[in-house]
């Protein structure tokens, strides 16, 4: 079975609906479930026949794709048939009553990503932090550390590392909270602490290119060079409540 869920987008829900029952719902969007502060959080193939089946997958191990909290009240689960007839169902205190939906509504995934949300702003500082090319080692001399406005499920970070001599920052954006280090000191991060000691002339890195616990390495050479740094926090992360339990 073809399975979209659609979850509320805490920064858009100015009524307060999110883990609300229908009546709620129903109350906030004068009528209606307000689907344009909703978000798809996952859509694919499911082996299921009914909502309730749906609830039991989605509170155990989250199929692949599935970027929101575990289902729960709020929630709103659309099933598309072979036939192309599609069915949407509100996840009630009690039960899956059937409801009205206008998915076309509903915020898209990704696209709609706003970087107005600045969590940091730093001058005059060398950053760290992974990307798929492995780590990335950058004096900055602006640094601004951004997230998307919207969606607990989908954020999206942004850095923008701005150097010298350059018109516009370099940007890297995430799909996921990146761990990020900052440090004021200039010093250039020895790329041979990647490499086991024994091995540094062959090429025998210590973890894969991409492997986040390069960042821990760093972070104990700069501990070892006596140079303070910290990790960038992300602000208002539990924004909507307790998201995973």
């Amino acid at each position: 079975m073809k399975v979209s869920i659609y979850q509320v987008v805490p920064e858009l829900d100015e009524k307060g609906i999110l883990f609300r029952d229908l009546a709620c719902a129903v109350k906030a969007g004068d009528g209606r479930v307000p689907s344009e502060i909703y978000e798809c959080i996952y859509s694919g193939e499911l082996p299921v026949t009914d909502p309730e089946q749906v609830f039991v997958i989605c509170n155990g191990k989250h199929p692949e794709g599935y970027k929101g909290h575990s289902l729960s009240v709020s929630d709103v689960v659309e099933f598309q048939y072979e036939t192309g007839e599609k069915k949407t169902f509100f996840c009630d205190s009690w039960g899956f009553p059937e409801v009205a939906f206008d998915a076309n509504k509903t915020m898209l995934q990704i696209s709609n990503h706003d970087y107005q949300y600045v969590q940091e702003y730093r001058r005059m500082v060398r950053v760290y932090f992974m990307t798929a090319d492995g780590l990335q080692d950058r004096f900055c001399e602006s640094l601004l550390f951004s997230r998307c406005r919207y969606s607990r499920s989908q954020l999206g970070y942004r850095l923008e590392c701005q150097s010298y001599g350059s018109t516009e920052p370099q940007i890297f954006v995430f799909s996921e909270y990146p761990r990020v280090i900052v440090t004021e000191s200039i010093t250039v991060f020895p790329e041979k602490r990647l490499y086991e000691p024994e091995n540094t002339e062959n090429g025998l890195l210590c973890y894969p290119l991409d492997d986040g616990r390069n960042l821990d390495i760093v972070c104990k050479w700069l501990k070892d060079s006596n140079c303070k740094y910290e990790e960038l926090m992300v602000q208002n992360e539990t924004i909507g409540g307790k998201q995973d339990e």
